[in-house]
């Protein structure tokens, strides 16, 4: 149970903490649970200052290499300044990772008070392991971007792990993406006990969805590719049906031409008649 309400009554918890010896208040804001911690700081400067130990409490944390360029009207903070900064800084809601070789996930984990966020987002060049490596039991949505290393022989594995942490939703739009990763799993799933698979929607042949549902929890992967690597639609039939329609065309235009050629020589030949009874 919370140990602090967020409603009217805030101001008014606020006080009676303040009130307290400092022993009994230092110790209620060290096992305070840190989405209280954070907003009463947001509704008090002396609460704020006599939690300072606990470190930094943000709602989402951008984080990039230092070997990064990226360009971002939303400011990403460098792996090395969070790792030197004297304190903790630990993310509620958000996590976004654009990767390089210098971010380890354990390390960074060092500076955090636990493992909070429920979405995490990565960027830049990282491999599958690194996706797992930062996955824990309250992630509810994943968003991979730029470059994911992902060989053909861990396809299964990376997939079955997603599952097993039964994350809602991963959107996929990495500059790598295969088709077959979806189908893969699709597969993997249809093999399986105690697990079902349906493909969800197809938006234009743009966004393959697919959705999983293991032990009651449902799992959303949206992959997106480009209309030329969706190898496993077939539109062979559209394109007959195309050709068909062009071949029809086509017919319907000479027997058009034919008839209008009939038409003059008949009009040729009557005025020749004509001329003929004139002269």
């Amino acid at each position: 149970m919370a140990l602090v309400s967020t409603s009217a009554t805030e101001h008014v918890t606020v006080f009676n903490l303040l009130s307290l010896p400092y022993g009994v208040c230092r110790n209620l804001l060290d096992i305070m649970p840190l989405k209280d911690l954070y907003f009463l700081r947001k509704g008090s400067d002396a609460i704020k200052s006599l939690s300072a130990f606990r470190g930094d409490v943000v709602e989402e944390l951008y984080l990039k290499t230092d070997t990064s360029e990226l360009e971002s009207p939303i400011v990403f903070v460098s792996f090395s300044e969070v790792m030197n900064r004297q304190f903790n800084t630990t993310p509620l809601k958000g996590l976004k990772v654009h990767m390089g070789p210098d971010i380890v996930p354990d390390v960074l984990f060092s500076k955090m008070e636990n493992k909070h966020y429920r979405e995490l987002c990565l960027l830049g060049n990282y491999s599958w392991k690194t996706v797992v490596a930062f996955l824990h039991a309250g992630v509810e949505y994943i968003g991979l971007y730029g470059h994911m290393d992902l060989p053909v022989k861990n396809v299964e594995e990376f997939f079955k792990t997603l599952i097993c942490y039964k994350i809602q939703h991963v959107d996929i739009q990495t500059d790598n993406y295969e088709p077959s990763w979806l189908l893969t799993t699709e597969r993997m799933c249809n093999n399986a006990v105690g697990i079902t698979v349906k493909f969800a929607s197809f938006d234009e042949q743009f966004y393959p969805e697919i959705i999983v549902t293991s032990d009651n929890a449902e799992t959303r992967f949206v992959g997106y590719a480009f209309f030329d690597e969706l190898e496993y639609l077939d539109d062979s039939d559209d394109d007959e049906t195309d050709e068909s329609d062009d071949e029809e065309t086509d017919d319907e235009e000479m027997e058009e031409s034919d008839d209008e050629k009939m038409e003059d020589v008949e009009s040729f030949d009557d005025n020749n008649v004509k001329n003929d009874i004139m002269n």
